[in-house]
């Protein structure tokens, strides 16, 4: 539908944007709060399936994002992490899925920083959440 490709095609601006976070008592070590949500930062690569397992392990799922302000939010933990907008694997499926063999999204694709879809057995850092 019209409304789903917008979603997955919002372009998030490429500026670095100020991100107020917060390590609460409510988030573990490591977790940064923004809304209700605890969210961190996964360098070990891992394919989106092993990603979202090694979440699950700990109690969360693999990030979902459901506004622009989320999506700075995430892009910002990226780069204070990295010092670079690297992809990371997020929860969600893209429904462009190229060629049939893209079915997994990951975030910070090209010059502009969008989501896009991705061979699911590729290994990438990822982002993670569980609600606080």
């Amino acid at each position: 539908t019209n409304s789903a490709r917008f979603l997955f095609t919002i372009n998030p601006c490429t500026h670095v944007v100020q991100v107020k976070t917060e390590s609460s008592s409510v988030c573990s070590t490591g977790w940064f709060k923004h809304g209700h949500r605890c969210f961190t930062y996964i360098r070990t690569e891992r394919t989106w399936a092993e990603s979202e397992q090694y979440c699950v392990f700990q109690g969360a799922n693999l990030a979902s994002i459901h506004s622009t302000e989320e999506n700075h939010f995430i892009q910002e933990m990226i780069r204070r992490q990295t010092h670079d907008f690297p992809r990371v694997w997020i929860g969600g499926q893209d429904p462009d899925n190229a060629m049939g063999i893209e079915n997994c999204m990951h975030i910070n694709y090209g010059e502009e920083k969008r989501w896009n879809d991705y061979v699911c057995s590729r290994t990438l850092p990822s982002f993670s959440y569980v609600f606080s």
